[in-house]
C-alpha cells in the first residue's frame, strides 16, 4: 500500500449557518438497524460534475455544451439514484452534510456564461431565472424535490459574469441573487488565461485580481474566491508559480492564499476521509455524452463504490470489510487529524 500522508487540518474555506444546501440539522449516530438499512460507507467516491456552455440549438453541441433537456435528464438520474447535492466547501472543509443513505454529489459550472444563469421579468414583473438556463432548471427541480439538496458552484470569469443581450440587472445583482440562495462563486482567473503559459506577474494578476474582485462582491459561505478552478485544467509550468499556489503570494497589497485547486478531469473524487483526497487536486467528471454514459453505467453496474452518508458530518462510518478499489485508501489517522469519530461496523451484505 502506498504511503498515506496525514494532513494538517486547514482553516475553514468559508463559514456560514449550517442550513445552506439542505444540510442535516440534527446529526445522530446510527443504531444497528439504521446501519443495516442505510449501509453507510464514507470512504467511497464523490462525483463532482462539470458543465460549461448551454444551448437550445443542437447544431452547437460539443463536448463542452449541453441542452437544457439533457441537463434536466442528468438531474433526474441523480435524484433517482439517491444522490444529494452538497456544496464544494463542505468537501474542502471536511464537513460533508447529507442525509443517511444518500450519495453526495457536487455540481460545477465553468466560465460564468450567459445560458448558465440570467434573470428575466415574469408576467408579474418579478425577477426570476430564465427557465431554460441551468439555474432556472435547478430552481424548478429543487422546488419539486426538496430532499435533493440544492446549490452548485460557478467558476467565475469576471469579464463574463453571465452577461447576455437583454440586461435587466447588474453583475453584482446577479451575484447577490446566487449567494442568497446558497450557490458558490469560485475563482476561474480574470481572462480565463492558460496558466501553463503565463509569466509570474500575469499569474499573480489572473488569480489575485479575481480573488479580490469576488471578495468585494460576495460575502459569507458562497465566497470561494480562494478556490481556483484551473482554466483548461492546466497547471502552471513554472515551479515558482506552483509554489505560489501552495504557499500563497501577494497581489494588490493583499495576501492571496489558495485553499483548493479544482481540475478538469480525473473521475469521481476520493472521499475527504481517504488518503487519496487532496483539496489541492480536486477531481471532476465532464458531462459530455460519452463520459456521462461511461460513469453512470459503471455506477449502475456497481463498479464504483460511492460515498454513502451516515448523516453526521462529525463521524466517519465505514464497513469493516472494504472493496479492493478503496481498501488501500484507509488510514484512521487521516480522520482523527480532523477530530472525527471513526465508526466501523459489520455490513450485513
Amino acid at each position: 500500500m502506498p504511503a498515506i500522508t496525514v494532513p494538517t487540518p486547514a482553516a475553514p474555506v468559508a463559514t456560514a449557518p449550517s442550513g445552506v444546501g439542505g444540510a442535516v440539522e440534527v446529526p445522530v449516530t446510527l443504531g444497528a438497524d439504521d446501519l443495516a438499512r442505510f449501509k453507510p460507507n464514507e470512504l467511497g467516491r464523490i462525483p463532482i460534475l462539470m458543465y460549461h456552455a448551454f444551448t437550445t440549438n443542437e447544431a452547437y453541441l460539443d463536448d463542452w455544451t449541453v441542452t437544457p433537456e439533457t441537463f434536466s435528464q442528468h438531474l433526474e438520474w441523480l435524484f433517482e439514484h439517491d444522490f444529494y447535492i452538497i456544496p464544494l466547501v463542505d468537501m474542502i472543509n471536511n464537513e460533508i452534510k447529507a442525509p443517511p443513505g444518500k450519495h453526495p454529489v457536487v455540481i460545477t459550472f465553468d466560465d460564468a456564461s450567459s445560458r448558465q444563469f440570467c434573470l428575466i421579468h415574469n408576467d408579474a414583473g418579478d425577477l426570476v431565472p430564465d427557465p431554460d438556463t441551468a439555474v432556472g432548471i435547478m430552481e424548478s427541480f429543487f422546488a419539486a424535490h426538496p430532499d435533493f439538496g440544492r446549490g452548485s458552484l460557478f467558476a467565475m470569469v469576471p469579464n463574463n459574469c453571465f452577461q447576455y443581450d437583454d440586461e435587466v440587472v447588474t453583475c453584482e445583482e446577479r451575484l447577490d441573487w446566487l449567494a442568497e440562495r446558497g450557490y458558490e462563486i469560485a475563482n476561474h482567473t480574470w481572462w480565463h488565461e492558460n496558466l501553463h503559459t503565463v509569466t509570474g506577474e500575469s499569474f499573480r494578476e489572473q488569480v489575485g485580481k479575481t480573488k479580490i474582485w469576488i471578495d468585494e462582491r460576495v460575502a459569507g459561505r458562497s465566497n470561494l474566491s480562494n478556490v481556483l478552478v484551473l482554466p483548461f485544467g492546466e497547471w502552471p509550468r513554472s515551479e515558482h508559480q506552483v509554489q505560489m499556489l501552495r504557499e500563497g503570494f501577494v497581489y494588490g497589497g493583499q495576501d492571496i492564499i489558495i485553499a483548493g485547486v479544482v481540475e478538469v478531469g480525473g473521475g469521481p473524487s476520493p472521499s475527504t476521509s481517504s488518503g487519496k483526497w487532496s483539496r489541492r487536486s480536486i477531481k471532476r467528471i465532464n458531462t459530455d455524452p460519452e463520459t456521462w454514459s461511461y460513469w453512470t453505467g459503471r455506477i449502475e453496474a456497481g463498479e464504483v463504490t460511492l460515498f454513502t452518508s451516515d448523516g453526521n458530518p462529525a463521524t466517519v462510518t465505514i464497513p469493516n470489510e472494504l472493496p479492493d478499489a478503496i481498501a488501500g485508501d484507509w488510514d484512521p489517522e487521516w480522520a482523527s487529524a480532523y477530530g472525527m469519530e471513526v465508526i466501523r461496523y459489520e455490513a450485513p451484505f
